[in-house]
């Protein structure tokens, strides 16, 4: 394939535009993170507040998405915007590797943390009543598990040889390791999607079974549990988003050399790809859990509004309410009062 042709061209520009996805990825991730530290620090301020298990399970996700961004950070984004070249290359290989372990765990912690609330919420809907009683006694093994549970397929990642590419402009830089893991996302991916679309699927026929009989809740209760059902599965369909974005990133670096492309122009298109990872990951791990919680949680709703009324130092709502009578009303209503008592 001639380097002159119009693809070669297209994908060349996209692999060397490194700081436009950043700035819309920095323009996602300041303000969903914000929002989403602000909504864990709420549900532990006011954990009487907020002691139903489904907010303990998001408080569990929201810390590993949290973690899993930092570590995103270290690994691959100070590199792609040339960030502390200078210390990484002075660092021990056993911190690259920390940083290399800590994007690879925490995202399988995420995904399984993901297919807990699922799980939750399809209870919730299966025995509405008495749902709360059974994870009160689960939903620290459920995060137990989902925090240990990927550690058989990430622990070799600290003793992994990580290399850093540092590219022709001598300040960015890439960090290189075992070319199997790509594999390990994707299969990964596939589990997670299987699992979660079967959860999803069995929580949409209780609910439209159960929609109509489940009438001894409150209207209010009501309401909540199944916005906190639609959350959970709105979540997974942003999860979902990044779980294609790792199969295209898995494809397109292992297996385009198959389908007889040019190596120059695979390394483009694989580049052209990973040039995206930053803010596919803040829209489907940080901004929809973060924002959608809004709508989910009235309760969180209030919280958040009253603590930016505060800190905007804007006055307190005057709960109070004066009823005002017309005095025409009021007078009409005290003759015929006087007359009916004469």
């Amino acid at each position: 394939m001639s380097n002159t042709t119009w693809i070669f061209k297209l994908f060349n520009t996209l692999s060397q535009s490194v700081i436009p996805p950043n700035i819309i990825a920095l323009l996602i991730v300041v303000p969903s993170t914000i929002l989403y530290l602000t909504e864990l620090g709420v549900i532990f301020w006011f954990k009487k507040a907020f002691k139903s298990s489904f907010f303990k399970l998001f408080a569990a996700r929201t810390i590993s998405s949290i973690l899993g961004l930092i570590g995103l950070c270290l690994y691959t984004r100070f590199g792609s915007v040339g960030f502390f070249l200078s210390i990484y290359l002075k660092l021990p290989g056993v911190y690259l590797a920390i940083f290399y372990f800590m994007t690879g765990y925490f995202y399988l912690v995420e995904g399984t943390c993901t297919i807990t609330l699922l799980l939750n919420r399809l209870t919730a809907l299966v025995w509405p009543l008495k749902y709360e009683r059974i994870w009160k006694k689960l939903w620290y093994w459920a995060i137990i598990l989902a925090y240990i549970l990927p550690l058989p397929i990430t622990w070799h990642n600290l003793f992994s040889e990580v290399v850093i590419w540092v590219h022709d402009d001598n300040a960015t830089f890439t960090l290189y390791t075992d070319q199997n893991d790509p594999l390990i996302a994707a299969e990964f991916n596939g589990f997670f999607t299987i699992v979660c679309l079967a959860i999803n699927l069995a929580s949409l026929f209780v609910y439209k079974r159960t929609k109509i009989v489940s009438s001894q809740q409150t209207d209010s209760k009501q309401k909540m549990e199944s916005r906190l059902t639609i959350y959970s599965i709105l979540t997974f369909f942003g999860q979902l988003l990044y779980t294609f974005y790792m199969m295209i990133l898995y494809f397109v670096a292992t297996q385009l050399q198959n389908f007889h492309i040019d190596p120059d122009l695979g390394e483009l298109i694989f580049l052209s790809v990973f040039n995206q990872l930053c803010w596919v990951n803040d829209i489907s791990t940080i901004a929809i859990p973060a924002f959608l919680l809004l709508w989910a949680s009235e309760m969180m709703h209030s919280h958040i509004y009253k603590l930016i009324r505060k800190i905007c130092f804007l006055p307190k709502e005057d709960n109070n309410v004066v009823m005002v009578i017309p005095k025409q009303a009021f007078t009409s209503s005290t003759m015929n009062t006087k007359q009916t008592n004469s």
